[in-house]
This record gives C-alpha cells, structure tokens and sequence, in this order.
C-alpha cells in the first residue's frame, strides 16, 4: 500500500474562545488528507487533524486519523472544510466524520 499526507490549511482557536479555560496562548489546528493506494487500482482517503496547543511557554500535540471515508479528492476537500470552517479537534474526529457520513447517505 502506497500513502501520502496532503496538506489541506488550518484554523486557529484562541484561548479566550475556550470558555473553561484560565490558560493565556492559542491552538492550531492542522488538517491533512491522506491518499491511499491499494493494490495499484483501488484509492482510498482518509483525514488527520492535529491539534498543537500553545500555552503557557509549552507546545502539546495531539492527533488523530480516520482512514476510507471519501471516494474521490473532491469529496474528500468537501469533509475537510466542513471541519476547518467548525474548528474540530481530534478528539472529535470521528463522531464527526460518521454524522457527516451518515447525513450525505441519508439525503
């Protein structure tokens, strides 16, 4: 299997956006889309989000990655400004993905 990490932008979160939060700083939040190769015929995509928090002189990377969720690129740049334009983390990933998902089948 033959992959590769396409960068498709990022979004910022400022603290003073995350009510619970006392910290001064920033999160980023960087989106990439991963394209699959299978078997020389077959093309999956799938997309990371990795967050990157600034606060209070320390950087703190999280990250996470759902493979198969797109058909094509088009697609795929679909899904992902969806979850730049809603700021989603990576914790959030998934349930995301699946709601989206789920309401493109259903319309």
């Amino acid at each position: 299997m033959n992959s590769s990490r396409i960068y498709y932008g990022e979004t910022t979160i400022n603290i003073r956006e995350l009510i619970e939060s006392n910290r001064k700083g920033f999160i980023r939040l960087e989106y990439y889309g991963i394209k699959s190769t299978v078997e020389e015929e077959t093309t999956q995509y799938g997309i990371e989000i990795v967050k990157k928090e600034y606060a209070n002189k320390n950087l703190i990377k999280e990250k996470n990655n759902v493979a198969n969720i797109a058909e094509n690129e088009e697609e795929l740049v679909e899904i992902i400004t969806t979850l730049k334009r809603n700021k989603v983390t990576p914790i959030g990933l998934e349930d995301i993905v699946k709601d989206l998902v789920r309401d493109k089948i259903t319309d």
